[in-house]
């Protein structure tokens, strides 16, 4: 009977094997679905942005607004900087409804 951390490490591969089977939509063979599970495993968040203060360009629209709402939403204090006022200010009300 395998013991609490191997089941939990085939658990995580099962959740990570479904997700790339319900947003890639195929099957893999089991040489790039581990390639695809390394990367994933290694791309998971490490770093505690809680109460980290954090700047982020071209935060009102695209990457950098999704990089900017994941930070938040992970407890960090979020600036954004960007070229458009009204598209800053766009933000900045609705990250206060948000957050």
């Amino acid at each position: 009977m395998p013991d609490s951390a191997t089941a939990a490490a085939g658990d995580s591969l099962a959740a990570i094997r479904q997700v790339a089977r319900h947003f890639l939509k195929k099957e893999w063979s089991n040489a790039q679905f581990r390639a695809f599970a390394d990367a994933w495993q290694a791309l998971r968040p490490r770093y505690d942005f809680r109460d980290k203060a954090v700047i982020v360009t071209g935060g009102s629209r695209g990457l950098g607004l999704v990089l900017a709402r994941q930070l938040a939403a992970r407890g960090a204090r979020v600036a954004i900087c960007a070229r458009d006022h009204d598209e800053l200010q766009r933000v900045r009300e609705e990250a206060e409804d948000r957050y």
